[in-house]
């Protein structure tokens, strides 16, 4: 999956979402895909992991969350666009 995430490929992260695979799956850094999307400045790849239920309070070992990583690595589009899709999320579970 991380391959899909740093390349961007959609289409391949829709079939491979499609299969069901463990979206909290860690590397050795314990980092995950939603991770490594915000990372390398990814909008559609965050879009699709958060869109699929990835974690959004998972951290690598450091205690990094994806959101921080975001925004350490200057990927402003990547950290509004992640605060939007939170903000809908929010709203849509105290919504109903």
């Amino acid at each position: 999956m991380r391959s899909c995430v740093q390349n961007g490929n959609l289409p391949e992260m829709e079939r491979r979402l499609l299969a069901g695979p463990n979206l909290e799956e860690k590397n050795d850094a314990g980092e995950t895909a939603l991770m490594h999307a915000c990372v390398f400045g990814k909008t559609k790849v965050v879009a699709m992991l958060l869109a699929n239920g990835t974690e959004l309070e998972t951290t690598d070992i450091l205690g990094t969350t994806a959101l921080m990583l975001a925004c350490a690595n200057v990927r402003r589009v990547v950290s509004l666009h992640f605060l939007y899709l939170m903000l809908g999320l929010l709203l849509m579970l105290f919504s109903s």
